[in-house]
C-alpha cells in the first residue's frame, strides 16, 4: 500500500513497576467505596490489586506519575519520525480458563514471562498509561487456533488518523468472515 516499514530501535523504559503502582493504587482508591456492600461478590483479582495498591506510598505514586510523564514524552518523540507504531496486541493468544491473573505467570512459547501486564498485555499497558490512541485489528490465528491481533498506535490526540489507517487495512485485508476452528 506504499508504506515504508521500519523497526523502532530506541531503548524505552516501559515503566512496568511504576505502571503497576498507578494501576493498582487506582483500584485501591476507586473501588474502596464498593467494599462495604460488594466485597464478597467482587472479583478476587480486583481485591488482590486493591490490597497491593494500598501498600504503595505517596512517594511511590508520585514517582510513578513522574515516570509516566517521561514515558509519554519518549513515545510522543517517536512520532516525530514515525506516523504510527504497529505492535502485537498481546504476546500470545488467550490465557487458559482458570488462569489467576493476580498471581500466575504467563507462558509465551513455553517460557514464563511474568504476570499478565509483563507477560501478556505488555504491548498495551504503556499506551494505556500515556493516553496514546491505539486500535486492535485481527491478524490471524496462532498455532493453537485462537485469534491473534496487532495494534496501531498514533500520536497523542490522533484518534481519527488511527481509525482511518485501521479502516484502510481492514478494506485491504477483510477479516470479518474468519472464525477460529470449533473446539
Amino acid at each position: 500500500m506504499g508504506a515504508d516499514i521500519e523497526e523502532v530501535t530506541e531503548k524505552i523504559d516501559w515503566i512496568e513497576y511504576e505502571g503497576r503502582v498507578l494501576y493498582q493504587a487506582n483500584f485501591a482508591v476507586f473501588c474502596a467505596q464498593y467494599l462495604p456492600k460488594w466485597q464478597n461478590q467482587m472479583d478476587p483479582v480486583v481485591l488482590a490489586f486493591m490490597q497491593r495498591g494500598n501498600q504503595f506510598t505517596l512517594a511511590d505514586f508520585r514517582n510513578a506519575q513522574f515516570a509516566r510523564t517521561q514515558l509519554f514524552r519518549k513515545i510522543q518523540a517517536l512520532f516525530e519520525r514515525y506516523d504510527f507504531l504497529v505492535t502485537p496486541t498481546n504476546s500470545r493468544t488467550a490465557l487458559p480458563v482458570g488462569f489467576d491473573a493476580a498471581n500466575d505467570e504467563v507462558e509465551v512459547d513455553g517460557v514464563k514471562s511474568g504476570i499478565t501486564r509483563q507477560g501478556w498485555t505488555s504491548y498495551q499497558y504503556p499506551f494505556n498509561l500515556t493516553g496514546h490512541p491505539a486500535l486492535s485489528l485481527p491478524s490471524g490465528f496462532g498455532t493453537d487456533g485462537l485469534p491473534t491481533a496487532v495494534q496501531i498506535v498514533g500520536k497523542w490526540g490522533a484518534e481519527t488518523d488511527v481509525l482511518r489507517l485501521g479502516s484502510l487495512l481492514e478494506q485491504a485485508r477483510p477479516w470479518a468472515q474468519h472464525r477460529p476452528p470449533a473446539f
